[in-house]
């Protein structure tokens, strides 16, 4: 798997963690803060902005999760579905999204 590919998989596990903790709905530009600096209560993801909407817009296409534009903005809001939970909780497996290291039950 190239560098580029495992980022991507890894970072998609990320989102959906981020939104499985967050509650499962939040906007975009939170999730891009959620996946940030730890000093600001992010969790340190390497993934910039671009790259955070790129693989949510991903998921959404997967049905793990969806997204719909916020009237009077340039966000989005996303929403985790049933089935991204259960990636992000590691009791499914999704081909181009990691598998945590241990499911969380």
């Amino acid at each position: 798997m190239s560098y580029a590919a495992a980022f991507a998989s890894d970072t998609r596990l990320a989102i959906l963690r981020c939104l499985d903790r967050g509650g499962g709905a939040v906007n975009d530009s939170l999730v891009v803060k959620m996946m940030g600096p730890s000093e600001r209560g992010g969790i340190d993801h390497l993934a910039t902005p671009d790259q955070v909407r790129t693989q949510i817009a991903w998921l959404a296409e997967q049905g793990l999760l969806k997204t719909r534009p916020i009237e009077g903005s340039d966000m989005l809001s996303v929403t985790l579905l049933e089935r991204g939970q259960l990636a992000a909780r590691g009791r499914i497996v999704v081909p181009g999204v990691d598998e945590p290291s241990a499911p969380r039950r």
